[in-house]
């Protein structure tokens, strides 16, 4: 996404998406949290939530400029403690009908 306005409608409709979905995403209170100057930074782990089952954990790292007296992300970014599933073996072919003698 580009700019503010497409950066809020994506992320509008995902958050209403997750919601009805019964999604929850919840960050331990125990992050790591630092400043020095105009940059500041927050780390920490995740848990992902489904209807009670928790369907994915993992880790963040999160990095902000304070410009004008606000702060804004620069970088965002997290990771799965689990890999990625396997995808599905391709279907095999059809089988091809018996040559004519």
């Amino acid at each position: 996404m580009i700019g503010r306005t497409a950066i809020l409608e994506f992320f509008t409709k995902d958050i209403a998406g997750s919601k009805a979905a019964g999604l929850v995403f919840v960050i331990n209170p125990k992050t790591d949290v630092g400043v020095s100057g105009n940059m500041g930074w927050e780390s920490g782990t995740y848990k992902l939530t489904v209807k009670g089952a928790v369907v994915e954990t993992g880790k963040f790292l999160s990095v902000s400029r304070k410009k004008d007296g606000q702060w804004h992300y620069i970088r965002d970014t997290w990771n799965a403690d689990a890999p990625l599933a396997a995808a599905a073996p391709p279907a095999a072919p059809a089988s091809l009908p018996a040559p004519k003698e």
